[in-house]
């Protein structure tokens, strides 16, 4: 029974050791440390290329029902098309 009671003394005691134990490494709980800014980027923006580059656009259809695929690809083609620049074409 002594044995049970020293563990439950200490269990009790715990939580004031640990806030002891944080003002002493001067981080009380509840304060943070505002954040430093990023650093700035380390390489200039690319310039954009002249030329077109190849586009890869993959959707995932595997769960659809044929005709809801049907109908998202008519979408996607109506939709590309109404976004594309006149000078792609």
């Amino acid at each position: 029974m002594q044995a049970s009671s020293a563990n439950i003394t200490q269990h009790h005691a715990a939580p004031g050791l640990y806030l002891e134990r944080r003002e002493e490494l001067e981080h009380p709980l509840g304060v943070v440390a505002p954040r430093e800014p990023p650093p700035p980027p380390s390489e200039a923006p690319r310039p954009l290329q002249a030329e077109a580059a190849d586009f890869v656009l993959e959707i995932g259809c595997e769960e659809l029902p044929p005709d809801d695929v049907t109908s998202a690809l008519e979408q996607l083609r109506c939709g590309a098309a109404a976004h594309r620049s006149p000078s792609a074409l």
